[in-house]
Formats: structure tokens, C-alpha cells, sequence
């Protein structure tokens, strides 16, 4: 009778074995089937954040051309300010040169003097102030920033005072 003990024993032994064998088995099978599936989801998500990243640097390599046509065309369109006030001014000089050559003739005449003087320092400051402003156009100061605040409205309490 023990023997026919010992003997369910070692079959229940063998039966849990067997089990456990199977289990073991399955869990592997199941372990292999999820990594192929995490490799699959890895490679997607690689190839989604690839296009993610090509989208962006295009959209940076177009701001960046957007950018930069804008500073060439303010850059242009101070050039032509530059030579037009450089051109003003010559003919500004060509005017005092002018104006220095009929003063000559007319103090030596003697007349009308006190006018072409006034001819003369009016050319001086017309041309001081043009130098001035394409002085300052050429450094490239920024313009003074926008200091108006709107100032918020207050709707009047209940009783008329202001809350």
C-alpha cells in the first residue's frame, strides 16, 4: 500500500512536472511572439519620428529663407535710401557752390548781401540735417519702441462708484 502511495505521488510529481514543462513552454512562446511585436512597434515609431523630424527642419529651412529675403530686401531698400540722400546731398553742395559763387559776384557788386548770406546758411542746414538723418539711417538704429498702453476700462459698480 505504501508502494500504490509512492506511486500517486510520483505521478502527481509527474503530472506537475509535465504541467510546469508545458507553462514554461508557453510563457516562452509568449515572450518571444511580444518582443517580435515591441521590435515591429520600434521600428514604426522610428520611422514616424524621422518624418517628424524632416518635417521640422523644413519648416525651420523656410522660415530661415523666409528670414533672410526679408533682411536682403531691408538691406536693399537702405542702399537706395543711402544713395538718395548721398545724391541729395551732392546737389546740395552743387547749390552752396552755387549760392558761394553768386555770393563772390554779389558782394563784389555789393548788393543783395545780406540776402544770399541767408540763401547760404539755409543750404548749411538743409544740408547738416540731411547729413544727419542718412547718418543715421546707415548705423542702423533700431526704431524707438511703441510706448502706448492701452489702459483697461472699468465698469462702474452698482451704486456708481468706480470698483
Amino acid at each position: 500500500m505504501t508502494n500504490e502511495k509512492f506511486k500517486g505521488v510520483d505521478q502527481q510529481f509527474q503530472g506537475r512536472d509535465v504541467a510546469l514543462a508545458a507553462a514554461l513552454l508557453a510563457q516562452k512562446t509568449s515572450v518571444d511572439e511580444q518582443n517580435k511585436a515591441n521590435a515591429a512597434s520600434s521600428a514604426k515609431q522610428e520611422g514616424a519620428i524621422t518624418k517628424q523630424i524632416d518635417g521640422i527642419q523644413s519648416i525651420i529651412l523656410a522660415n530661415s529663407k523666409g528670414t533672410d529675403d526679408k533682411i536682403d530686401g531691408v538691406r536693399q531698400l537702405l542702399a537706395n535710401q543711402s544713395k538718395n540722400y548721398d545724391d541729395k546731398i551732392a546737389d546740395l553742395r552743387n547749390q552752396v557752390s552755387v549760392m558761394s559763387s553768386a555770393v563772390s559776384a554779389g558782394a563784389a557788386r555789393g548788393a543783395g548781401q545780406g540776402d544770399l548770406w541767408s540763401y547760404i546758411i539755409a543750404g548749411g542746414g538743409l544740408l547738416t540735417g540731411f547729413a544727419a538723418v542718412a547718418l543715421t539711417l546707415s548705423r542702423g538704429r533700431p526704431m524707438p519702441p511703441n510706448y502706448y498702453q492701452p489702459q483697461p476700462t472699468v465698469a462702474p459698480s452698482s451704486n456708481g462708484n468706480r470698483t
